[in-house]
This record gives structure tokens, sequence and C-alpha cells, in this order.
């Protein structure tokens, strides 16, 4: 988002899905991408126990870069920290 659109935002009632989202919309400023692939929300604690729980599995639905098992250097039962870092493969 560019930074001219907080400027849209008149307070803390502003509501970002009906009406910010709304008037990008309506000012051609907001592009979407449908996306197919795997989605999980990371919003509450149940949300990080279900993707730790895939993660630990070996095989998590968003690793779809390579056919390697997934490996963690950390473990997020101490609090949030990155399930993984993207590596380039070329």
């Amino acid at each position: 988002m560019e930074p001219e659109a907080l400027d849209m935002i008149e307070g803390d009632s502003t509501s970002w899905e009906n009406e910010l989202l709304a008037r990008l919309i309506q000012q051609d400023q907001l592009a979407v991408y449908r996306h197919h692939g795997y989605w999980q929300n990371m919003d509450t604690l149940r949300d990080q126990a279900v993707l730790q729980e895939q993660w630990d599995s070996g095989n998590p639905p968003w690793c779809v870069w390579n056919n390697e098992p997934a490996t963690s250097p950390k473990d997020l039962s101490k609090g949030a920290q990155p399930l993984m870092t993207a590596q380039a493969h070329i």
C-alpha cells in the first residue's frame, strides 16, 4: 500500500474493509490477485499451533518449491518466530 493511502484514514473509527478499501477501489488504486494455493491465517495461538503441526509433519502444504522435508531451526512454541526462510532456487 502506498503511504498516501494512509491519508485517507479519518480516525480510529475508519473501517479498512468498508471504507478505505472501497475508496481505493473506486479510485482504481487497488489491485487484487486470486490465490488458488494454500492459505492459513496466523492470527491466534490456535492458528500458530495448526501451522506448527503442519510444519512438524515434514510436509507443510505451503512448501511447494521443493520436495525436501521441512526443517526448522527454531521451536515456535516459544513465541512468534518465522516458520522458515525462503531460499532462492535458481
